[in-house]
């Protein structure tokens, strides 16, 4: 569906020809498929409410406000205690990106690290090492 509403905005593009419609839409499919499976690999593996079990059960049928914030609540705290395992420029670095919004050449200098690239690479460690960690922290839950 996505794919058939990129063609028809393309197609009132004026150099747009009819005729590549079919590769178009294929190698549209083709993209949205990958960034959709890319997309998979970034998300936790686990639902969350699988694992909150009791607590959900305490939660009255209906107050769905109730829920969110007691799933957000886990969340945050198994996250916190994934970044608290981390190396303490690693985590000056992820914070300072994702959270503030700093640039890695800023993070590198004030860090320590010796170029931009280097605080990239710790960035990219310590966002797989809380996403992994904290899928094994939900599935341990369940179990």
């Amino acid at each position: 569906q996505q794919a058939l509403l990129v063609l028809l905005n393309k197609q009132d593009h004026p150099s747009w020809d009819l005729k590549h419609a079919i590769s178009f839409l294929i190698r549209t499919g083709r993209n949205l498929m990958h960034e959709a499976h890319r997309n998979l690999n970034r998300m936790p593996t686990q639902r969350l409410d699988e694992y909150l079990g009791e607590r959900i059960a305490l939660v009255e049928d209906g107050e769905e406000v109730q829920l969110a914030e007691a799933q957000r609540k886990a969340r945050k705290r198994i996250v916190k205690k994934v970044m608290d395992r981390l190396a303490p420029r690693q985590r000056a670095v992820l914070v300072g990106f994702v959270c503030e919004g700093r640039r890695f050449r800023e993070l590198a200098q004030e860090v320590g690290y010796a170029s931009e690239n280097a605080a990239k690479k710790a960035k990219c460690i310590a966002m797989n090492r809380v996403r992994r960690e904290a899928n094994a922290e939900w599935a341990s839950r369940a179990a």
